[in-house]
């Protein structure tokens, strides 16, 4: 049976979670987030995404 690398799998969600010590809200929206929808923004087949930004983490 045929090994592949990477398969593709398609899947309906993802889910990112990022942390960032120390760092208010509104530091990671502006330094994590915003860079982060960004760069989703640029992806094909993105419909949906949201964020949430609490102290030292990013959701």
């Amino acid at each position: 049976m045929p090994e592949e690398m990477f398969p593709v799998v398609e899947k309906d969600r993802i889910k990112i979670t990022t942390s960032y010590d120390g760092a208010s809200p509104e530091e990671i929206e502006q330094q994590v987030s915003i860079p982060i929808e960004d760069a989703l923004d640029n992806m094909q087949d993105i419909d949906f995404y949201y964020s949430h930004s609490k102290e030292g983490f990013r959701l």
